[in-house]
């Protein structure tokens, strides 16, 4: 009887492994499930309007402050191409990690 569920579990073992190396995980979880896939997620992109001026970075960081004011400014990443958008991280006081996850 032990054998038959060490067998069982080690069986089932294996197969979340394969499944999860070669991502198959979950399109057979959607198909068990008859549940459509997730969405990608799509990146935030900017786009620019004729006539309207850019935001500084001293606007940016006065949006981000209004939005979370008790949280600290961790880092900002600044857009590397002209679709891009300015990423600002802040970390409220009971986050653990060093960058924070706000």
């Amino acid at each position: 009887m032990v054998g038959i569920l060490a067998a069982l579990f080690l069986s089932l073992t294996a197969l979340t492994g394969f499944l999860w190396s070669f991502k198959l995980d979950k399109p057979l979880a959607h198909w068990i499930t008859a549940s459509p896939p997730h969405l990608s997620i799509q990146r935030p992109a900017s786009v620019g309007r004729p006539g309207q001026s850019t935001l500084s970075i001293t606007e940016i960081l006065h949006i981000a402050d209004t939005a979370l004011p008790a949280a600290v400014t961790t880092r900002i990443r600044l857009p590397e191409q002209s679709n891009q958008v300015f990423k600002v991280h802040k970390k409220l006081l009971q986050e653990k990690s060093t960058m924070g996850h706000s």
